[in-house]
């Protein structure tokens, strides 16, 4: 595998557990730790192809990950601390996605206290992973799988392909030949006059700087992600992504 791909890695303790959290986050059954696996991800704005590598702390790191989940059994005390170690021993800098998934706790669990404390301090975002229900399994809407698969989804994967701009209200009334369709008030396109601090890091605020026809758009879409990484939802989205920002103000 050479760098220029995209590259997950989920890290654990327990590979029962690890194998578990990783077919609820990425729904994909056969994956099997010690191997690397395809995995393509396809969201409304981007699809892209990502190898995915289930690991034992004691198994060496294959590259520098861009996304890394480490995996903790709450009800295991020296599961947090084994976990700490083989993070604290990879210099994993380059990894952008960085959670700690604590399964088997809540929030509020006072186990986790001292996770809370070493992920402020590594930069590391806390997930907790309640036990399933009698009878359940981890799925993709259990509390905590969620929020991981949304972290691996709003991050800029190397290769990713973008998918055409969605049209909304005067946009797509212009595509159906409706000409007499008032125009906005105001410049709003990206190459308009409105300050916009999301848009002013996307273009560079420069002439050149961003080029739509470019294929491989995930080096340009860095900044702007995160630029608008405190904004949610579509909205937020549509920010990040979208060239002519008046399409979605209707």
């Amino acid at each position: 595998m050479t760098r220029s791909e995209a590259l997950l890695i989920l890290v654990g303790t327990d590979p029962t557990i690890t194998s578990a959290l990783t077919f609820a986050v990425l729904e994909q059954e056969g994956l099997h730790p010690g191997c690397t696996h395809p995995w393509s991800i396809s969201t409304k704005y981007y699809d892209a192809d990502i190898s995915v590598r289930l690991l034992d702390v004691s198994d060496p790191t294959p590259s520098q990950p861009d996304a890394c989940i480490l995996v903790v059994d709450a009800a295991v005390g020296e599961s947090l601390s084994r976990v700490q170690r083989w993070w604290e021993t990879r210099a994993i800098d380059g990894s952008s996605v960085r959670v700690l998934a604590a399964y088997g706790a809540d929030e509020e669990d006072p186990r986790l206290e001292a996770a809370r404390a070493w992920c402020a301090d590594q930069l590391v975002e806390l997930v907790a992973v309640p036990l399933p229900g009698d009878g359940e399994a981890l799925s993709l809407t259990s509390e905590g799988v969620t929020r991981i698969h949304e972290a691996l989804q709003a991050h800029v994967w190397p290769g990713l392909r973008l998918k055409p701009s969605p049209q909304h209200g005067r946009a797509a009334m212009y595509a159906a030949g409706e000409n007499d369709v008032a125009e906005p008030l105001g410049p709003s396109s990206l190459g308009g006059s409105c300050p916009n601090p999301f848009l002013d890091e996307l273009r560079g605020d420069a002439p050149g700087n961003w080029d739509e026809d470019e294929p491989d758009s995930s080096v340009q879409l860095g900044k702007a992600f995160e630029a608008a990484a405190g904004v949610q939802g579509d909205l937020g989205m549509e920010v990040m992504l979208g060239r002519r920002i008046w399409l979605w103000l209707d």
